[in-house]
Order: C-alpha cells, then structure tokens, then sequence
C-alpha cells in the first residue's frame, strides 16, 4: 500500500474555500403599529413564503397569532425549521425597492438567520416583472 506524504511547505498552504453563494440582499421597511423600521432582506430562489426573524418580531414587538397545529417550515438543507410553523403575522406593509413598492404581507415567524425577513424570489418577480432581459433595449 502507498502512503501520500506531504511535505512541510504543502501543509502551510492556506486550503482553498469555495466563495460563498451570492444572494441578493438588501434593506427596505416595515410598518406595523405606526411606525416604519428598516429591516434586512434577504430574496431567496428557494423560499416561497415570507419568513420574519423572531427576535426581530420580539424588537420591533410586532403582534402575532399562534397556530393549534404547526405547519411545516424547512430550511435549506430540507430539515425542519425548529422554531418554525407555530406563529405568524397578521397583514404588515413592506415597502421595498427603488419604486418602493407596498404590499401588504403575513409573515411565518422562525430564526431567519442573519436577516430580518426572508422573501420568495417567485412573489418578487409576480410584483416586478423582469421585461426583456434578454435585451434591454427593448
């Protein structure tokens, strides 16, 4: 059997890491009992409901209902959202982009991570179709 042998300046190479995934991220604003915050805004291909940071709903104390019977929220990965499913939003204004477009959005409420309010990618383009993307000058 052969054994691989490093030498000692191989092992002090820094390991290449793959760049993290892009994703689109960026700030807009909430209303809820009157006043207007600016939240983090994370537009994800994969999602297709609005997720809202629990400790951000705690913060900005913003009213909530609960659910006798959870629904499932999965992350990523497919695994089960641990603090997902139980609570949710009623109805707040989202003002986002640089038209600053309002809606009118229910929010699921878990960790959300490093943002605020996780969107579906799918509710962003049904708002703001992408016309000729092709070509622009069209």
């Amino acid at each position: 059997m052969q054994r691989l042998h490093q030498n000692e300046s191989e092992s002090s190479r820094p390991i290449k890491r793959p760049k993290p995934y892009p994703y689109p991220e960026g700030k807009a604003f909430i209303e809820t009992r009157e006043r207007k915050q600016t939240i983090n805004v994370l537009l994800n291909s994969g999602s297709n409901i609005f997720l809202l940071h629990e400790g951000t709903v705690r913060q900005l104390e913003i009213p909530t209902e609960a659910r006798d019977l959870p629904v499932k929220i999965t992350t990523f990965n497919g695994k089960p959202a641990p603090t997902g499913g139980i609570f949710y939003t009623h109805p707040i204004l989202l003002e986002i982009g640089a038209d600053s477009h309002q809606s009118m959005i229910s929010c699921q409420i878990a960790n959300a991570g490093k943002c605020d309010l996780i969107m579906s990618f799918a509710w962003w383009h049904d708002e703001h179709r992408l016309k000729n993307i092709a070509d622009p000058n069209k």
